[in-house]
């Protein structure tokens, strides 16, 4: 079975969860170009834009590789670095090498989903995210 799901549809989960406006497009089948604005001081705003690619997905975590240089690269560590000690969300683990593993499992509205399917693969179309999955 697949489940398609537009950017634009992404997009406003995204707002609606986090009040930020986020940019998605697809480079290839595994990886999606993230982009939004943020203002700095003395520089106004700036597009701020980051590569993630899919390394691995299955019903226990998905493991996320990124890049685009260093700056973003920092900004993106240092943000691992305060979720994973100033909050109580545990499922995002920052790895070596520019790498983010997020544990599925421990999402808990996630997990009701993954309770009744198995995941087979997630990829990127040029206007949707499509995940294959079977139903257990």
């Amino acid at each position: 079975m697949f489940l398609t799901v537009t950017y634009p549809e992404i997009q406003d989960l995204i707002k609606q969860k986090s009040q930020k406006n986020i940019r998605l497009s697809a480079i290839d089948s595994r990886t999606v170009s993230v982009s939004t604005d943020i203002v700095l001081p003395m520089v106004g705003a700036k597009e701020i834009k980051v590569q993630l690619i899919l390394n691995e997905i299955n019903n226990d975590y998905a493991l996320l590789s990124y890049s685009n240089g260093l700056g973003v690269d920092f900004i993106i560590t240092a943000f691992l670095k305060y979720i994973e000690t100033q909050t109580d969300i545990s499922y995002f683990q920052s790895l070596p090498n520019n790498r983010i593993k997020i544990q599925l499992l421990q999402i808990p509205k996630l997990k009701e989903i993954l309770d009744k399917i198995v995941i087979q693969g997630l990829s990127f179309t040029s206007d949707s995210a499509v995940l294959k999955f079977w139903k257990k």
